[in-house]
């Protein structure tokens, strides 16, 4: 027993277990500050992040657009515009007709709270690329779009205040478009003649 005492405390046994179990005890609280740590980090990442609406992916709190999917989020003022009739004006600075146009346009906008006038001008390159995806072949080129009617309805020159009115109310929803008819066609109208069309296939 003495020899084997001694042997232990030569070899600083008692001093080694000592230390040991500080060290696990040291361990211990390393490894409960490292498990706090990740949870607050986990918080703040909970917090600065969100499923993106449209693929539900985590993204950003910050993001209002993901590139992945295409989701992009409207402000208010985006929300309140996307209920509003479109008119897009085309012009181009050599043109004495356009300004008037687009002045003319703009007393709707103010007159009214569901309208929204944009003038593009062809002398621009965004202009000239919106030119030829609208198909303007002249200016001032009017379109009018809105939540109620799903086509452009364009105007070459300075529409009507009777034409552009109804086109407002049509892109609202307030009016159904009604196909021009020729003389013939009015005549029949007129005559109470209906024309049946037969469909016929060609192989």
């Amino acid at each position: 027993k003495e020899e084997i005492e001694k042997k232990i405390k030569d070899d600083k046994t008692e001093e080694k277990i000592r230390n040991t179990e500080r060290k696990i005890e040291q361990s211990k609280k390393e490894i409960e500050e490292i498990k706090e740590e990740i949870e607050t980090k986990k918080r703040t990442l909970e917090k600065e992040t969100k499923n993106c609406p449209k693929c539900g992916k985590k993204i950003p709190a910050k993001w209002t657009y993901h590139k992945e999917c295409g989701w992009k989020e409207k402000n208010e003022e985006e929300e309140e515009n996307s209920r509003k009739v479109k008119i897009l004006v085309f012009t181009s600075p050599t043109c004495p007709h356009c300004r008037p146009t687009y002045e003319y346009l703009k007393t709707f906008e103010k007159e009214r709270d569901d309208v929204k006038v944009t003038e593009v001008s062809t002398a621009t390159p965004a202009g000239q690329r919106k030119a030829r995806q609208y198909d303007v072949m002249a200016v001032p080129t009017v379109f009018v779009s809105g939540p109620g009617y799903p086509q452009n309805i364009a105007f070459r020159g300075m529409p009507s205040r009777q034409g552009i009115t109804k086109a407002i109310n049509i892109c609202l929803g307030k009016e159904e478009w009604e196909e021009k008819q020729g003389f013939f066609e009015r005549l029949l109208k007129k005559l109470g003649i209906k024309i049946k069309h037969h469909e016929t296939n060609n192989d």
